[in-house]
C-alpha cells in the first residue's frame, strides 16, 4: 500500500502482544541515498519527552488509522540503533527542497513524499501547491524513478522528468474536507444536546393569529388587530 509520509505523523502505535497503545509517531528518518524510510520516532503517550526509535523492519502494519508492532520490545533508544546513527543525529528533511533538472530547470519545491508501506521505499515526491491548486482534488508529484539524488539542499531529477498530476485518493481527504467533517460532527452534537422547545410554546403563533384576525408573520414583531387596522386604513385614504 502507498501512503503519504505526512499522514504517518501523529498516528497511534499499538502493541499486538498487550493490546494497548504504546506511543505516537513524532517524526520519521530517511536514508536519502537509498531513497527509503528506515525508522520512525515514537513518543511515549504518557511522557512527552520520552522518545524511542521504531525500525521500519519491526513494523507489523501501517494504515491511515494505526501502526502495529508485535510488542513494545521492538522500540529502541536512540543509542541502541547504530544503523541509523548519522540520520538520527541530523535527520534529513526533503520538505522545501528545490527540485531541479541537470540543466537547471526548476520544477517546484518538495512538500512531502509517499512510501510503499511494505518496503519503505519512496514512491513519489509531492510538490508544493499554490492556493488555487490546494482547492482542487488533484495533486502534483515526481515519480521516484525520475529521482537521481536527494541532497541536503536540492533534489536532482532526470532530464526527461515531468510533473505529473493525479486525483487525490478518497482515503486521503483534503484539509478543507477534514475541517468540514469536524464542523458537521460538532454541530450535530450541539443540536442533540440543545434542549427542545416545550410543546406549549409552539402554539403561540396560532393563538395570536386567532386574536388578530390577520396573518401573523413569524419574522415580523408587529401585530395589527382589527380595530387598529381599520383606523390605519382610514388614515391612508385621507392622505390620498
Amino acid at each position: 500500500m502507498e501512503i503519504n509520509a505526512n499522514q504517518i505523523l501523529g498516528i497511534t502505535v499499538y502493541s499486538l502482544e498487550r493490546g494497548e497503545r504504546i506511543g505516537q509517531v513524532h517524526n520519521f528518518y530517511l536514508n536519502p541515498k537509498e531513497k527509503e524510510l528506515i525508522a520512525l520516532l515514537i513518543g511515549n503517550r504518557k511522557i512527552i519527552k520520552d522518545e524511542s526509535i521504531l525500525p521500519l523492519k519491526d513494523v507489523r502494519g501501517i494504515s491511515f488509522e494505526a501502526i502495529t508492532v508485535d510488542s513494545p520490545a521492538v522500540l529502541k533508544k536512540k543509542n541502541e540503533y547504530p544503523e541509523a546513527k548519522e540520520f538520527i543525529k541530523s535527520p534529513p528533511d526533503i520538505v522545501g527542497l528545490s527540485i531541479l533538472k541537470k540543466d537547471g530547470t526548476f520544477l517546484g519545491r518538495a512538500a512531502s513524499f509517499s512510501i510503499d508501506t511494505e518496503t519503505g521505499k519512496i514512491t513519489k515526491i509531492h510538490l508544493s501547491a499554490s492556493f488555487i491548486d490546494s482547492l482542487r482534488k488533484d495533486y502534483t508529484y515526481i515519480p521516484a524513478a525520475k529521482i537521481e539524488v536527494i541532497g541536503s539542499e536540492m533534489i536532482l531529477v532526470t532530464d526527461d522528468a515531468t510533473v505529473k498530476q493525479e486525483r487525490r485518493p478518497a482515503t486521503q481527504p483534503s484539509e478543507k474536507t477534514e475541517k468540514r467533517e469536524k464542523h458537521n460532527k460538532a454541530r450535530s452534537r450541539f443540536n442533540e444536546a440543545r434542549p427542545k422547545r416545550k410543546e406549549e410554546n409552539t402554539g403561540c403563533g396560532e393563538k395570536i393569529r386567532g386574536l388578530s384576525g390577520k396573518t401573523f408573520s413569524d419574522h415580523g414583531p408587529r401585530i395589527i388587530f382589527p380595530e387598529i387596522d381599520k383606523d390605519h386604513e382610514a388614515e391612508k385614504t385621507a392622505e390620498k
